[in-house]
């Protein structure tokens, strides 16, 4: 099996920006850095889920001057048994 890693633009319409095809055992945290480097300087926000929540890749996006920015691993209260969410 394989796995498509995608940067894209965040838009009305997603553009893609890089593209790395791979073995599905790659982990996203090491094919991040090549993604981020075909990326254009103007983009700063680097958005990915949890997978992505990397010291490495943050270090790096901030050295380009770029923000990661991902998503906390665990449930949000909302989705907590009870809370009708």
């Amino acid at each position: 099996m394989e796995a498509l890693h995608l940067a894209v633009t965040v838009a009305a319409v997603w553009i893609p920006l890089a593209a790395r095809l791979t073995p599905a055992n790659a982990a996203d945290n090491r094919v991040a850095p090549s993604l981020i480097e075909e990326l254009p300087q103007e983009a700063r926000f680097v958005l990915g889920d949890t997978h992505y929540d990397a010291e490495d890749l943050r270090e790096s996006c901030l050295r380009d001057g770029r923000f990661l920015v991902t998503a906390q691993a665990g449930f949000l209260p909302a989705h907590r048994r009870g809370s009708g969410g």
